[in-house]
């Protein structure tokens, strides 16, 4: 049957990830009658699910396979997804501290920089100072990542939900927490481009410290680290975030089968 639209369309009929279209008692040897995708590969059931969801291996490892996945294919991570399981907080919160250790050095290491340069006796913030503000801040930061991440969702929601798409929390949340690893991954970006722009302005003999021309460029990279980092990894999630979302425009979660057939589940 034609879709009325997906986003009116109950959250348990499964419908063709490609196009839609209501698959609903269709076998599911099949193919969509509207654009010929096979319908099992539209059912929640071809998922095989991404590295952190696989369960193999400590959770670090699986963190970071994970990581690893979305930065050089995110489209095929986010589109194999298991959408039906819950336990992806710890992959959300693995890479908001990472994010959040990421941007605090993204601010305080051009200050460090700055003052070994300079040989100052009395400098503004030592390497030991830095490292304990960093440890202090860590949560704090991390805690307001995942404030913007809340709202990011919040808006994703109601953007697909306009756009005609469905907004299932339990396929939000793991769109979402898979997302998460933008926020680390623009954090990395932006943490390198201040480390090296630092290191070529700001270390003994930096071109901040020896050519009066550029000495404000050295002040523009300290007090802009942090915002540089922060809006990179922001950016960088929300990208994931838009994609995640828009691959699973018509996901469906799991539906049970009989008789070779798709069966919606009461």
């Amino acid at each position: 049957m034609p879709d009325p639209g997906p986003s009116r369309v109950p959250e348990t009929v499964p419908l063709c990830e490609k196009c839609g279209y209501v698959i609903d008692s269709l076998p599911p040897d099949s193919d969509c009658p509207e654009c010929g995708r096979p319908i099992a590969s539209s059912l929640a059931q071809a998922r095989p699910g991404s590295a952190w969801q696989s369960g193999r291996g400590p959770a670090v490892v699986r963190w970071t396979a994970t990581v690893w996945g979305m930065a050089r294919r995110p489209r095929q991570v986010l589109s194999c997804v298991d959408l039906d399981r819950s336990e992806n907080a710890g992959l959300l919160w693995f890479s908001l501290f990472g994010a959040s250790g990421l941007i605090i050095a993204s601010a305080l290491t051009p200050i460090v920089l700055r003052d070994i340069g300079l040989g100052t006796l009395k400098p503004v913030m030592t390497p030991a100072t830095a490292i304990g503000l960093g440890l202090i801040l860590l949560a704090p930061v991390a805690i307001l990542l995942a404030l913007v991440t809340m709202l990011t969702d919040f808006f994703l929601r109601r953007f697909a939900s306009l756009q005609g798409c469905r907004s299932q929390s339990s396929i939000n949340e793991t769109v979402i927490c898979h997302a998460s690893t933008g926020w680390l991954l623009g954090a990395l970006a932006g943490y390198v481009v201040v480390m090296s722009t630092s290191a070529v302005l700001l270390c003994p003999g930096g071109l901040a410290l020896t050519r009066p021309d550029l000495e404000h460029a050295g002040d523009l990279v300290v007090v802009a680290g942090l915002p540089a980092a922060g809006l990179t990894a922001w950016a960088w999630f929300s990208l994931l975030a838009f994609l995640g979302v828009h691959l699973n425009r018509f996901a469906s979660g799991r539906v049970p089968q009989h008789e070779g057939r798709v069966l919606r589940p009461e």
